[in-house]
């Protein structure tokens, strides 16, 4: 009996919390941002509720960078490391005002892992080619 698709929403500013998808497409937050927390809250929810050897996992992750401090962003990329090993793919989208490049941005070049895939989004007609790129890489067709 198949499971069916799970979306699960989960927002970070200092803290990072699971939220439904409303509350997930409505909020704005400003402020400190500490990544960190959304990915260990990720790992976490992997680990409570969707088994790897069951479920096939999709990570999502929509940010303008921004990052705490470099201690965080080092956390970051062990947690990426960790979230890669029970993911199918994972997809780091940067939303990018002209040419800034963010310490979020810069930290993740280090990652070689064929299953982690990145994407910058200038405007909104860059968000279908970013999907195509994520999906393509992760075996499944768009168009």
């Amino acid at each position: 009996m198949g499971a069916g698709v799970c979306n699960v929403f989960i927002t970070h500013h200092s803290e990072a919390q699971e939220v439904d998808e409303e509350t997930f497409f409505h909020l704005g937050e400003s402020g400190g941002t500490k990544v960190s927390s959304a990915y260990k809250l990720c790992a976490d929810i992997i680990a409570e509720r969707y088994d790897p050897a069951r479920w096939n996992i999709y990570p999502f992750h929509f940010s303008d960078g921004d990052n705490w401090s470099d201690n965080d962003n080092k956390l970051c990329l062990e947690l990426v490391q960790q979230l890669l090993t029970v993911s199918n793919l994972f997809g780091y989208g940067e939303i990018r005002d002209g040419g800034y490049t963010s310490s979020l941005m810069s930290a993740f070049t280090s990652v070689k892992d064929p299953k982690f895939v990145i994407v910058t989004i200038a405007e909104k007609r860059d968000v279908y080619p970013a999907l195509q790129k994520w999906f393509s890489r992760g075996g499944v067709a768009i168009g």
